[in-house]
């Protein structure tokens, strides 16, 4: 168990009791897994076990995380090799469109966007652009590559703008990452009087992110936690799907 994890877990369940306006539960510091974060109250002892729910795994993945996460892979590759090949520090702006990309297509495309960058490198303070509209043999999934050389740089950048838009849902994956949890119930009620599950919306990509709607107040799915709360990363608010509690 990482120290950060730790710290990133006791950081959401903190948030939580913010949010709800609790003040009175003491962490208990001894405390460190299975569950997350163990409180100790007046009356008893209540744990949290704190996990990520986003789309890019189990049934909560989409198409747009996996594409968005390959051309993530794609740029990263190439930036290695040119990196390992002694070329100078370029930020590198890589715009993919809507094409489906395969993990197979990885090596080649990153292969080629090494090419393409090695044998066009600018000199010091100018750019250089590759539009797929006037370049043969580009491949079909790339739209332009944008490289700018900045004076005096120490640092390769390169990336891939994500282009999608938040989804609003995300409902399969909040029951995917509670049917999950489920199953390690009983043994986090072995320590702790009442357990809840916090669920933490995070995300790497636009196309993951999950947001909080109506629909989710209305979850039928039976859960042995106590409570279940899914939290906003970013906003730290704190809402409460209703789930039928065994």
């Amino acid at each position: 168990m990482s120290n950060e994890k730790i710290r990133r877990e006791r950081f959401f369940a903190s948030k939580l009791l913010d949010a709800l306006g609790i003040p009175d539960f003491v962490l208990v510091e001894s405390h460190t897994d299975n569950p997350d974060v163990l409180y100790q109250t007046s009356k008893n002892r209540i744990g949290i076990e704190v996990t990520s729910v986003h789309r890019s795994t189990g049934k909560g993945r989409n198409d747009a995380s996996i594409r968005e996460n390959e051309h993530i892979k794609i740029v990263q590759a190439a930036q290695t090799k040119y990196a390992d090949a002694g070329y100078p520090p370029l930020s590198v702006i890589v715009h993919f469109n809507g094409d489906p990309v395969k993990s197979t297509d990885r090596q080649p495309l990153a292969e080629w966007l090494f090419e393409t960058v090695s044998i066009n490198v600018p000199n010091e303070g100018e750019s250089f652009t590759m539009d797929s509209r006037f370049t043969i043999g580009c491949p079909g999934c790339v739209m332009w590559v944008d490289a700018f050389r900045i004076r005096n740089a120490k640092r390769h950048h390169w990336h891939s703008p994500v282009g999608g838009f938040p989804e609003s849902g995300g409902k399969e994956a909040v029951v995917y990452a509670i049917e999950k949890k489920n199953k390690a119930y009983r043994r986090y009620r072995l320590i702790c009087d009442a357990c809840w599950l916090l669920l933490v919306a995070t995300w790497q990509t636009d196309s993951e992110v999950i947001e909080w709607v109506p629909e989710m107040a209305a979850i039928e799915l039976a859960t042995p936690f106590d409570r279940i709360y899914f939290m906003d990363a970013t906003t730290r608010d704190a809402y409460r799907p209703c789930v039928d509690s065994n």
